[in-house]
């Protein structure tokens, strides 16, 4: 795509992000790769397209444990058949025949009705005992001070809609105000134009955030001081 139709896309991103310029509006999931090869379970995460092939949007996630932080940790979770215990992040809740388990999915705010397919989460290990360049046992970390980034440089500036957050549960509670969104005009600042908190779903709960929409941004940052996913 050149790069005037880009700048007017227009992004969300679900399990998805949703990123629009002002001509089209692209979602970004996590379910096949820019070369439309799919992304399976453990897959390691450098870069994503948009729904319209807008890309390469680079991505990176950070765990900050001492063995994993010179790492990007961020990798696919298959919500449909969960791994590594965390039925909490399966999607959709077992109330609407899916395999999520919790006491947020069922009904409520964060209702969990949807299929959501493959996820992003922080991996809590990078363990690859076969050697095929995937983590074994997908399980999302619930360190403080995980976070990951979205650099739209490749493409931006661009325009973000929202983000679904999937069972957000940052332990200690306390740590709940640093689960947010924060949106750079410039890949190099660390001064955020705009800053969207992200409600404490609870077990299996999932929550659409509305980003604005925030135009003129080239990077996105989502602290998640947590378990969870997108």
């Amino acid at each position: 795509m050149k790069s005037h139709l880009v700048r007017a896309v227009a992004f969300c991103v679900c399990s998805c992000l949703a990123v629009a310029p002002i001509m089209a509006q692209e979602t970004i999931t996590f379910e096949s790769q820019c070369d439309n090869s799919a992304f399976l379970a453990g897959d390691f995460v450098g870069q994503v397209c948009g729904s319209g092939g807008t890309g390469p949007i680079t991505v990176s996630g950070k765990n900050p444990v001492p063995a994993l932080t010179n790492f990007n940790t961020a990798i696919i979770f298959d919500s449909a058949n969960p791994t590594g215990g965390d039925i909490d992040l399966g999607t959709p809740n077992q109330a609407f025949g899916g395999p999520g388990v919790g006491n947020a999915g069922p009904s409520g705010a964060f209702v969990n009705n949807v299929a959501r397919g493959r996820i992003l989460i922080i991996s809590n290990d990078l363990n690859d005992g076969n050697g095929d360049g995937r983590i074994d046992n997908p399980n999302d970390s619930n360190n403080a001070g995980t976070f990951f980034t979205f650099d739209f440089s490749a493409v931006g500036p661009v325009t973000i809609n929202s983000l679904v957050a999937i069972d957000f549960d940052p332990m200690p509670i306390t740590l709940m105000e640093k689960s947010k969104v924060e949106l750079f005009d410039s890949v190099a600042s660390n001064t955020p134009i705009a800053t969207f908190t992200i409600p404490r779903t609870g077990d299996n709960g999932v929550a659409t955030i509305a980003l604005g929409p925030t135009a003129n941004v080239m990077k996105m940052i989502v602290m998640m001081d947590g378990s969870g996913a997108i």
